[in-house]
């Protein structure tokens, strides 16, 4: 019901007995329609590459002479690292490590590897972070244990000083599964399934002295 105060109509809400002027309520309305409309209710806000996702991929097999030269680099490289390599030893580290770093990038930081890998990538990792978090969007991404790793490629080089180094190519298979989240945690969009995901890692070394840095996504 109603009651007059000054000469403005006064309403009682339904369920307060705090008088509240038809003015405040026009505002209050305003003030709603124009509240920022998060992402989950309006996708658009975000830039588009935010829903560019690559396929799934299944692995690559190496045909019989692709896999003859990867083993003869293989040996190589045991022999230019007096020894030194391992293949199983190698690609468990790299399996390791593929993991961790994913794992730490899922929750939103890539701090602690910089001995791991170069300068480039980790800027890489950071500046995709610092997009998403820029758009108040949350990248929710989970990923299974790796199920294989396998040397795809093993090539010999020298760098710009004359130095002998190497780069080994490791194609990663797993699940990975990726949402899209707003500030709420809502979903933008779908929610991410469980799919089959192989990843190619590039890995380098200087020779005879084996450290190994990840350097680029290939």
């Amino acid at each position: 019901f109603s009651s007059t105060l000054t000469g403005r109509v006064v309403w009682r809400g339904f369920h307060s007995s705090r008088p509240v002027r038809v003015e405040e309520k026009d505002k209050e309305k305003e003030k709603d329609t124009a509240r920022k409309r998060v992402s989950s209710d309006d996708p658009s806000q975000l830039p588009e590459s935010f829903f560019t996702r690559t396929p799934a991929s299944g692995k690559t097999f190496l045909n019989p002479i692709a896999g003859f030269f990867v083993r003869a680099n293989i040996y190589a490289l045991q022999k230019l690292s007096e020894g030194t390599y391992d293949n199983d030893e190698f690609l468990a580290g790299s399996r390791l490590a593929f993991e961790k770093v994913m794992h730490s990038f899922a929750k939103g930081s890539v701090e602690g590897f910089e001995s791991f890998m170069s300068e480039r990538m980790k800027n890489g990792f950071e500046q995709t972070l610092a997009e998403y978090k820029s758009q108040n969007a949350i990248l929710d991404y989970e990923i299974a244990p790796v199920d294989d790793a396998e040397v795809m490629s093993v090539r010999f080089f020298s760098d710009e000083d004359g130095n002998d180094r190497v780069h080994v190519d490791v194609q990663f298979e797993g699940k990975q599964k990726f949402t899209l989240r707003d500030e709420r945690h809502v979903a933008v969009g779908e929610e991410g399934e469980w799919t089959d995901k192989s990843s190619v890692w590039r890995f380098e070394s200087p020779l005879p002295d084996l450290e190994w840095q990840l350097v680029d996504l290939p």
